[in-house]
């Protein structure tokens, strides 16, 4: 929000997880407000349909619920994206960018072990934060890319900013979040604070951002 709230666009979108979600509400003309007001209204009944499967829920709810507020096709976007996926039986990521868009991001936030995995085109597929946590496609050496990252606590997020900074490519910033209120599925009454956190937090950094020349900035 902070970024649009300066005028600035992006020219492409890939995002994993909840990145997924978000980039395709962008994707899909939603501005960030929208975006927040559907977000904050997200209940967990709206998504909690647990069913025997390899995962706690079926996905069914959360699959309904994208379809109400997103594009129906990757062809129907206003700003090109790409969604990570973790194919489970090959053990690599891979970027959706086209067929259907709701199944795709489902497929990206299907957590392992929560979430059924979904199938898409003959292949199984789960959560692309899985091993691409920051969503990017490194492989656009390229491309000027920002990436905004939410680090974990612990060891996990040491191993997920590591994964994600050997991959960088000069032209690639990483925009770094961390100590922010945790949101989780039995903690959704903390989103509004979490948002407000990020938004403060963003719009210094995006001071920091402009000064500094490193690749890795703090908001």
């Amino acid at each position: 929000m902070a970024l649009h709230d300066l005028g600035l666009r992006p020219s492409k979108i890939t995002g994993a997880s909840a990145g997924a979600l978000i980039g395709a509400g962008l994707a899909s003309g939603l501005e960030p407000p929208e975006i927040r007001t559907i977000l904050l209204a997200l209940k967990k009944d709206q998504f909690w349909d647990p069913g025997l499967g390899f995962g706690y829920l079926k996905g069914t709810k959360f699959l309904n619920y994208v379809r109400m507020h997103m594009a129906n096709s990757f062809s129907d976007l206003k700003i090109p994206l790409q969604l990570a996926v973790f194919d489970i039986f090959s053990g690599h990521t891979r970027f959706l960018s086209e067929g259907l868009l709701p199944e795709a991001v489902v497929a990206s936030c299907a957590v392992p072990m929560m979430f059924h995995p979904c199938r898409i085109n003959g292949r199984w597929l789960w959560d692309g934060g899985l091993s691409r946590k920051s969503g990017m496609n490194h492989k656009a050496t390229d491309e000027r890319i920002l990436c905004v990252f939410f680090e974990s606590e612990g060891w996990v997020g040491t191993y997920d900013r590591n994964l994600t900074v050997r991959r960088l490519a000069p032209q690639h910033k990483i925009w770094r979040f961390k100590h922010l209120p945790r949101v989780s599925y039995n903690a959704l009454h903390s989103g509004p604070l979490a948002l407000e956190q990020t938004y403060e937090r963003a719009r210094q950094g995006l001071v920091k951002m402009v000064a500094r020349e490193s690749q890795i900035v703090d908001a």
